[in-house]
């Protein structure tokens, strides 16, 4: 590769990188839906975002179907998991009220 599609190709991740980051910079809290199938190989905006989080020293969220294994370094930095029974909103609800009351972030 050229100097110039290499320089290219860094300016183009740079952008990229500044909009995955954006939303973790500007919010208090990163909330994850973490689901069965979900491959961080596959995803690099989220592993972007949650490492961000982590050095931002955000509250990390992490709402998982029952049932779900988490990886065990995943809810080490987890200042809450909460868990939902799968394809019920209502329970997807409140497990996130949950999460964010165990942080203090909702009062009811």
């Amino acid at each position: 590769m050229t100097p110039m599609k290499d320089r290219k190709r860094q300016q183009q991740f740079e952008q990229w990188a500044r909009h995955a980051m954006k939303g973790v910079k500007e919010s208090g809290t990163f909330m994850q839906l973490h689901t069965p199938n979900f491959d961080p190989a596959k995803d690099p905006e989220y592993a972007l975002q949650l490492g961000v989080a982590i050095l931002l020293d955000r509250p990390i969220v992490i709402l998982a179907p029952e049932g779900v294994e988490l990886p065990p370094k995943l809810r080490a930095v987890a200042a809450s998991v909460q868990y939902f029974v799968r394809d019920e909103p209502q329970s997807v609800w409140l497990a996130a009220r949950r999460a964010l009351e165990a942080i203090g972030v909702v009062k009811h």
